[in-house]
C-alpha cells in the first residue's frame, strides 16, 4: 500500500477502548522513581501489575492467552511507558521477542510471556553455532539481555534459536540511558530450534522495532513539553512568569509541533501496520521523524528550565538520554530517509552521507 492511499485510509483516532487503556496505565505508571528502577535491574511488582492488567498480552492471541489487540494499543503503552521511562523489559519481551515468536509459530513460550512469567530478548545480529542441541557463540548490545529468562538468537546456519539463561554469561553495559538495560552476551549450552528459518522473524522483529521506538520516544518528547510549559508558568523573571516571555512562547510553540508531527507519523506506523500491510515505509518516516523531534524537544526542554534542567537531581537528563539512545539504536534518522526514499523509487544518498 502507498503512503498516499494508507493517508485516506488510515484512523489515526483513539477509540474510547484505547482512551481507557491509555488512562488505565497512566494510573498504574504514577510517579516512578527512574532512577531506582534502572539501578536495581527493574520493577518486579510493576512487571507484575502490567501483566495483571493484561497489557503484557495485547499483541499475542487469545487462543495463546493473550488478549488479541493490535499495534495501535501497543503503542499507547508504549508512548505511556516512553513517559515514564518505567525500566521494565517491555520493548524487548512484548515488542521484539513477541514478534519474533510470533512469526515462528511458537506455541509455547508465548502464554507465558503473556501471564508475565517468562521475559524474553532477542539478538538481531548474534550468530551462533548450533550442534547436537547446544549453541556456543556471543551477542552484543542485546536490550535486557542480562535479566531475560529466554534470548533468541540466528544461528550460523539459519535457524532460530531460543537459549535459555542458563546457557548465557551476561556482562552489563554501562551506557548513554540510565534507564535502559543492554548486555553483551557470552552463550554456551543447551538451545532449542525453534524455526528452520530465522530471517523472516528477524526481521519481523526488527521492524516492530522501529516502530516502537517511534511510539516511545513521542512519550519521552510528550513529558518534555509538559514539564517545560508547567515550569514556565511558575518560574518568574522580573517581576512576570517567563511563559511570558516572546523567545519562550516560541520554544514551547516550537516543542508543540515538533511533538504532534511525531505522534501523527508514529500514530500512521501503528495503523498501517495493523492492516497487515508492509508498514516499511511508515515505520522508516515514524523513527526518522520521532527520534529526531524527541532529541529536540528533551533539548528544549533542559533550556527553558535553566539551572535546575542541568542537575543530576532533576529527571530532565534522563528523558534527554533516552531521546539520544532511541536515535542510535536502531538507525539513524539519515538512514531512516534514505529508506523512504527508495522505497518511493527516489535514488539512495551517497555513500558516506552523515546526518546534519
Amino acid at each position: 500500500m502507498s503512503a498516499a492511499a494508507g493517508r485516506s485510509t488510515v484512523d489515526l483516532a483513539l477509540t474510547d477502548e484505547q482512551d481507557d487503556l491509555r488512562r488505565g496505565v497512566q494510573e498504574l505508571l504514577g510517579d516512578l522513581d527512574r532512577r531506582t528502577g534502572a539501578e536495581s535491574g527493574g520493577d518486579p511488582a510493576l512487571w507484575r501489575a502490567l501483566a495483571d492488567m493484561g497489557v503484557l498480552g495485547l499483541a499475542i492471541p487469545e487462543k495463546l492467552g493473550g488478549a488479541g489487540a493490535g499495534w495501535a494499543e501497543v503503542g499507547v503503552v508504549l508512548e505511556e511507558l516512553g513517559r515514564s521511562l518505567a525500566c521494565v523489559p517491555f520493548l524487548s519481551s512484548i515488542v521484539l521477542a513477541t514478534t519474533a515468536l510470533h512469526a515462528a509459530g511458537d506455541r509455547e513460550h508465548l502464554p507465558a510471556i503473556s501471564s508475565g512469567a517468562l521475559t524474553a530478548t532477542v539478538s538481531l545480529d548474534a550468530r551462533v553455532e548450533h550442534h547436537r542441541g547446544a549453541a556456543r557463540g556471543s551477542a552484543s548490545m542485546v536490550l535486557d539481555g542480562a535479566t531475560a529468562d529466554l534470548v533468541l538468537v540466528e544461528s550460523t546456519g539459519g535457524e532460530l534459536l531460543a537459549v535459555p539463561s542458563s546457557s548465557i554469561v551476561a556482562t552489563p553495559l554501562a551506557t548513554l540511558d540510565l534507564t535502559r538495560r543492554l548486555a553483551d552476551l557470552a552463550i554456551d549450552g543447551p538451545a532449542a530450534v525453534l524455526s528452520g528459518e530465522a530471517s523472516p522473524c528477524l526481521a519481523a522483529a526488527s521492524q516492530a522495532l522501529g516502530i516502537a521506538l517511534a511510539a516511545e520516544s513521542v512519550g519521552v518528547a510528550a513529558w518534555a513539553l509538559d514539564t517545560a510549559v508547567a515550569y514556565a508558568k511558575v518560574r518568574h523573571q522580573f517581576g512576570r512568569p517567563i511563559g511570558s516571555f516572546q523567545a519562550i512562547k516560541h520554544r514551547c510553540a516550537d516543542m508543540l509541533v515538533a511533538v504532534e508531527s511525531a505522534r501523527s507519523v508514529s500514530t500512521y506506523a501503528l495503523r498501517v501496520a495493523d492492516t497487515g500491510e508492509d508498514p516499511a515505509i511508515a515505520a522508516a518516516m515514524a523513527q526518522a521523524c520521532a527520534t529526531e523531534n524527541a532529541v529536540a524537544v528533551t533539548a528544549g526542554c533542559i533550556q527553558v528550565l535553566g539551572g535546575i534542567g542541568f542537575t543530576w537531581e532533576h529527571p530532565a537528563h534522563l528523558y534527554y538520554r533516552r531521546a539520544v539512545s532511541n536515535q542510535a539504536l536502531h538507525g539513524s534518522p539519515t538512514q531512516h530517509r534514505e529508506t523512504v526514499a527508495v522505497g518511493m523509487g527516489l535514488p539512495a544518498a551517497p555513500a558516506g552521507e552523515e546526518d546534519a
